[in-house]
């Protein structure tokens, strides 16, 4: 709320690098504590839908900022989206701790609570409790990054985890969200970029929804792959619009909604698998012990860094090689990140954390899963 009001009313751009400051950290929280949370609350016929609820609120988010850009000031726009924090805030403090944090806190009463409190007044506590106690049994050891290097199961997780944040920045993501409005200036069609951002945002809320009913039918693995090669094309359509036009080629008439349709498919199927697949795949790949501190690893430096360079490189490559050449420069690295999904990303849907974990681990399969 600082950072809300900070924006909406400083008249010093010292304030208002602090107000970007403390948005930027605050998300930052959120990005690893909402995953976490919610891997810790699920159960495992619905661990990968509640996952994907996580990037369905983000793309939620950016559908209602687009929106309220049409309001006549940066002050009424950052007024009116600090109401979310205050919905937020009145909503999820009535909300319980983790049961998974209560039994590692020794706090067995409070963390049976919770879990009835998630599971409803008819369910039978006592398996998932003992199964819960097992778990933290197991991971009463404090983890440390060097876990990464010598436990094999969490090195290859997270190589698995950053891969995917990081192939999902480069597919240009963030290129195509923060330049939108650019690219259809540049495209010179007849509809109104506002318009336009605005609908295609609604496009990917709507691919998103229909992600969180797939996810626990198709499987993470197949909409991660079926979403990056589709991705893949729509990039190489935008790129090869934007390279015809730079070199006087005719992209009137039909031609004019190429990058329009392009966008707008890539931002739909995007929302299909690229975007909410990570999200719910890592709070999958990490033992108990290791959640926490993976997740911070990840969103740090697989989400929030990758992001950063896209955002930033992407003036400079379209200075260098024009915006047609900047965009099949993610177009290669989509190609890269099917090929590594394809070879590294294991099926979770379905799967008890530890026979995820033995696969990671290299072990065989037909071992008895006690998570």
């Amino acid at each position: 709320m600082a950072s809300w009001l900070l924006l909406a009313l400083c008249s010093d751009i010292r304030l208002l690098c602090l107000g970007r400051f403390l948005g930027g950290l605050c998300v930052g929280f959120f990005c690893v504590t909402s995953p976490l949370y919610i891997s810790e609350i699920a159960q495992v016929s619905v661990r990968g839908a509640l996952g994907a609820l996580f990037q369905l609120s983000v793309t939620i988010g950016i559908l209602t900022t687009y929106t309220l850009g049409l309001l006549p000031t940066a002050t009424s726009i950052t007024l009116a989206s600090s109401s979310t924090v205050v919905l937020f805030f009145a909503l999820f403090f009535w909300m319980p701790e983790t049961p998974v944090f209560l039994l590692r806190t020794s706090q067995s009463n409070r963390a049976a609570a919770s879990l009835r409190w998630f599971r409803g007044p008819a369910y039978n506590l006592i398996p998932e409790m003992r199964l819960l106690e097992r778990m933290v049994q197991k991971a009463d050891s404090a983890a440390a990054y060097s876990d990464f290097v010598t436990d094999p199961a969490s090195r290859r997780a997270l190589v698995v985890a950053l891969g995917l944040f990081f192939f999902q920045q480069f597919s240009g993501i963030n290129a195509v969200v923060f330049y939108m409005n650019t690219v259809f200036r540049t495209a010179g069609g007849d509809v109104s970029p506002t318009v336009a951002t605005i609908v295609i945002a609604a496009l990917q809320v709507v691919g998103t929804a229909l992600s969180v009913l797939l996810m626990e039918r198709a499987g993470r693995r197949f909409l991660f792959l079926a979403s990056f090669s589709a991705c893949t094309l729509c990039v190489f359509a935008l790129g090869l619009f934007f390279f015809l036009k730079e070199r006087g080629h005719p992209v009137a008439g039909p031609w004019q909604w190429v990058p329009l349709g392009s966008v707008g498919l890539f931002l739909v199927v995007y929302a299909l698998g690229a975007g909410p697949v990570p999200w719910a795949v890592v709070g999958e790949l990490f033992s108990k012990r290791m959640a926490a501190l993976a997740m911070s690893l990840v969103t740090g430096v697989g989400h929030w860094a990758s992001a950063f360079v896209v955002t930033k490189a992407f003036a400079m490559l379209e200075a260098w090689l024009g915006i047609g050449g900047t965009f099949w420069v993610f177009v290669g690295f989509c190609l890269v990140g099917i090929v590594f999904a394809w070879a590294l990303l294991p099926e979770t849907k379905g799967r008890p954390l530890q026979e995820i974990l033995d696969e990671l681990g290299g072990k065989k399969k037909g071992v008895k899963s006690e998570t």
